[in-house]
């Protein structure tokens, strides 16, 4: 018997569990931040921001690739969220 056994950290994984997650572990304004996108900081929902995710595959792919390293080992927010708020406001 063959079993197939991806080593896609996103088998399996739909977009509404990868929000679910991400909500759970940053907040909006924090994801916001993370990456800038509208439904993220102007009234955000998960229904809002899975229907622009759906139509916007940049944006989503940007979403996955923070999902991926929110599951690493030895993942912590504290990691990532300082080096945003030291970047240059851009012009």
């Amino acid at each position: 018997m063959n079993e197939f056994t991806s080593n896609d950290p996103l088998h399996g994984i739909t977009l509404v569990k990868i929000m679910e997650h991400l909500t759970q572990q940053f907040t909006w304004s924090e994801l916001g931040l993370l990456i800038p996108i509208n439904c993220f900081k102007s009234n955000p929902t998960i229904k809002s921001s899975l229907n622009f995710l759906r139509k916007t595959p940049w944006a989503r792919k940007q979403v996955e690739d923070l999902y991926v390293l929110s599951i690493s080992p030895g993942f912590t927010k504290l990691r990532i969220i300082p080096k945003v708020l030291s970047f240059p406001k851009k012009k």
